[in-house]
């Protein structure tokens, strides 16, 4: 009866970390994203002023 419980806590403990890493590096693409759209942003205003 514990075996399963067992098993199943294995299985989490694996997955766990693997699910961070999957969120930190969407949070990263995102920040690149984000930074990226400004530096445009921002070469597009310098560009427009005399």
């Amino acid at each position: 009866m514990a075996l399963p419980l067992l098993l199943g806590e294995v299985v989490r403990t694996r997955r766990q970390p693997l699910r961070e890493y999957a969120d930190r590096a969407a949070r990263a693409w995102a920040d690149r994203e984000r930074e990226a759209a400004r530096r445009v942003r921002e070469e597009r205003v310098g560009a427009a002023s005399p």
